[in-house]
């Protein structure tokens, strides 16, 4: 019966943690905050009705992630609520609306095939 006793305070707890709004991170440089600015600022003001494109904030830091034809096999992102920025070509041109691009999240997830490289996909089992 201990078990029983334990559940109502778990469960209370569980309840009370998924209530918490996400930990808000600033994007992590100035390309991303950029691509933030000009596409969802408009949306976190209300001078838009349409959805986000990224989410209200990062909700993650900055990674390095394997992508074959980035510069040291790696490229920098980080992750929103509705989406993922990644900076595949640091030596292209900033000024580009391009030089920020989003990932493929929910097809990499459901297919289990991370896009590794401009061809290239593991393969892992799908979320």
């Amino acid at each position: 019966m201990r078990c029983g006793r334990l559940a109502v305070p778990i469960t209370v707890l569980i309840l009370l943690l998924s209530s918490l709004p996400a930990l808000a991170v600033v994007p992590a440089n100035p390309a991303f905050e950029r691509t933030w600015e000009r596409t969802d600022r408009p949306v976190s003001t209300g001078a838009t009705s349409r959805t986000w494109m990224w989410g209200p904030a990062a909700f993650a830091a900055v990674q390095m992630e394997p992508y074959l034809q980035s510069q040291g096999g790696m490229r920098v992102v980080q992750y929103f609520d509705k989406s993922r920025m990644e900076l595949t070509n640091p030596q292209g041109d900033p000024t580009s609306i391009w030089y920020v691009t989003n990932g493929l999240l929910v097809r990499e997830m459901v297919l289990g095939e991370p896009q590794v490289g401009d061809n290239q996909f593991e393969t892992v089992p799908p979320a």
